[in-house]
């Protein structure tokens, strides 16, 4: 397993939460599945992000916004 698997494993679970959100009420769907989605988005953004710098572990270390 590389040193990167939770990047494939959250791109994975991305994939599976937009289809279990496909099948919820439309209410659900752009009110909290939109904010989760976003961030999970963000969330891989970051770790492709971290993944080319050097300092990974000062990076990963942040205040969620």
């Amino acid at each position: 397993m590389s040193d990167f698997a939770i990047i494939q494993k959250t791109y994975d679970f991305i994939k599976w939460y937009i289809l279990i959100l496909n099948r919820s009420p439309k209410t659900l769907k752009f009110q909290l599945g939109d904010r989760i989605i976003t961030r999970l988005y963000d969330f891989l953004e970051t770790l492709l992000i971290i993944q080319y710098q050097s300092e990974k572990l000062n990076n990963l270390i942040q205040p969620i916004s």
